[in-house]
């Protein structure tokens, strides 16, 4: 998928909007993160939100990715 290396790890920096909910429009497994404490996007449909995002430091990976 785009946006993601072979491990799942997000290409950009976690203050990235745009490519995050480009991805999440792409995604077949975007699932809404169930917990309001872990939505950071104000746009519903983003990775940010998505519950199989795992944080890094500097960006997160997807766990349905890796």
């Amino acid at each position: 998928m785009q946006n993601f290396d072979e491990n799942g790890q997000f290409l950009y920096d976690k203050y990235h909007y745009p490519k995050a909910r480009e991805s999440a429009a792409s995604c077949p497994h975007f699932t809404v993160d169930a917990d309001d404490d872990e939505l950071v996007d104000s746009e519903l449909q983003s990775c940010f939100n998505c519950l199989f995002r795992r944080w890094q430091k500097e960006s997160f990976t997807c766990f349905k990715l890796k």
